[in-house]
């Protein structure tokens, strides 16, 4: 068994402003956790408990993406949320009708980072499941607005060794492994079995994980999950006076350009698997 440490936690109840993100989290490559910070995003139009009788929701259409199959359906944001424990999920951009109504994190607001966003990404899984282990080379703010999920972490910076067991590369810049985390077969893998500790993070409602790139993580999904991701450049931009005061506190994830790619898709990996974690 491989120890596990826990992902510490920090600025209970707030997100911290962006110099003091830069400085303790960003630049040393650390992860943390903001607990019941979610609410510094004013997404609760976006909780599954609005969603089915959302108006917005009737009108934002998003990909809806299934287990089993590699085919996906283009479906209203609130006839999808009436469905969630079928044998389907969300994992597509967050809808441009929505992004008028997030705001934009406050340790993200620094005109420096801005033009280094690449993505924000809607995920909705409506059933506990393990998903696959990825690297992202993009840093990654994942914020959870209802259910549970864990999250494994390894720092490659230690152990290098791990990244060997990532055989599936993909152009959108995750990374990704066949391994199946509920039974490594470390024959397969013995790079794995030479990790010698791991960082957990348990998050709740609320609660917000900075991951910072290249950090090789893998999802348990416990309770039905509804996250907003926001992934930018791993570059350098360190805030000072003039980048902070150029956003406004309540700035939509609207007002920003976004680089873009393709999403790595989970069930890439999943059928692949012959749904082995059924």
């Amino acid at each position: 068994m491989h120890p596990r440490i826990k992902v510490p936690s920090a600025y209970k109840k707030e997100f911290p402003g962006a110099a003091d993100f830069y400085k303790n989290f960003v630049e040393p490559r650390l992860p943390v956790i903001f607990e019941n910070a979610a609410g510094g995003l004013e997404a609760d139009q976006l909780k599954l408990s609005n969603l089915n009788n959302s108006g917005l929701a009737a009108l934002s259409f998003i990909e809806v993406s299934r287990f089993v199959e590699e085919e996906k359906d283009r479906r209203s944001l609130r006839e999808f949320s009436k469905h969630i424990h079928e044998e389907i999920y969300l994992q597509d951009n967050v809808n441009n009708n929505i992004k008028k109504f997030i705001t934009l994190p406050r340790c993200l607001r620094c005109s420096y980072l801005t033009p280094h966003l690449v993505e924000t990404r809607h995920v909705v899984i409506g059933r506990s499941f393990p998903l696959p282990l990825i690297q992202d080379e993009n840093d990654l703010l994942t914020c959870l607005l209802d259910g549970k999920k864990e999250v494994i972490l390894a720092d490659p910076r230690e152990y290098p060794e791990i990244t060997r067991i990532l055989d599936l590369d993909q152009s959108s810049g995750e990374k990704g492994s066949f391994i199946n985390s509920l039974r490594v077969d470390y024959l397969k893998y013995p790079e794995a079995a030479k990790v010698g500790k791991y960082r957990v993070a348990l998050l709740g409602p609320g609660d917000c994980l900075y991951i910072p790139a290249a950090w090789i993580q893998q999802t348990n999904i416990i309770e039905t999950v509804n996250t907003i991701e926001l992934r930018w450049e791993n570059t350098a931009w360190k805030p000072d006076d003039e980048c902070l005061k150029s956003i406004h506190k309540h700035a939509p994830l609207s007002q920003f350009s976004y680089k873009g790619r393709k999403i790595f898709i989970i069930n890439s990996i999943v059928y692949n698997l012959g749904f082995q974690w059924k």
